[in-house]
């Protein structure tokens, strides 16, 4: 209950009751969204990764959105290199192909999960 201009009780509206129940259910959903993008901000400098790929290989756009997904937990500087413009790389990797590199690392990734790429990441950069 509110008092209006007079000082006599005033029964607030349903309309008015309605309207901080949104209020309150949008400050929640607010929280929530900004306690994700909290947890999905990287501190620290991104690892840098190594895709090689070639146009049109499906298995590699596979292998780029699985890296992007797992970007969004640990930050990735994702370089894509196609193996078509140098013929030595074509040579080293035409079989391979998706090939994810760190550093020295590489992983034939074709068929591989989420799960196992980060898992590969997680250990290479131990």
């Amino acid at each position: 209950m509110r008092r209006d201009l007079v000082g006599r009780p005033e029964e607030v509206g349903t309309h008015e009751r309605a309207h901080r129940d949104n209020l309150a259910v949008l400050r929640g959903n607010l929280r929530r969204g900004l306690a994700l993008v909290r947890l999905r901000t990287h501190r620290g400098p991104p690892l840098a990764v190594t895709l090689y790929e070639r146009a049109g290989c499906h298995l590699c756009e596979e292998t780029h959105r699985a890296l992007r997904r797992i970007g969004l937990d640990r930050p990735l500087a994702i370089e894509r290199v196609d193996i078509a413009s140098d013929a030595a790389l074509e040579v080293r990797y035409v079989v391979r192909i998706p090939v994810v590199g760190v550093g020295a690392h590489e992983l034939d990734t074709a068929g591989l999960s989420d799960r196992e790429i980060a898992a590969w990441l997680r250990e290479v950069t131990r």
